[in-house]
């Protein structure tokens, strides 16, 4: 599945709480890892 990074970003924010498994691909220098960071640390100041 392609999604953008708007999408992958809310997509983490869904999963991320439930502790279901993602696998991105793509590929380097296209802000994977940093899309992951924002999400993780958005996740854990909700909490």
């Amino acid at each position: 599945m392609k999604v953008t990074p708007a999408q992958l970003t809310e997509l983490l924010s869904l999963y991320v709480p439930k502790r279901l498994p993602v696998l991105i691909t793509g590929r380097p220098g296209i802000g994977k890892s940093d899309i992951v960071e924002q999400t993780a640390h958005a996740t854990i100041t909700s909490c």
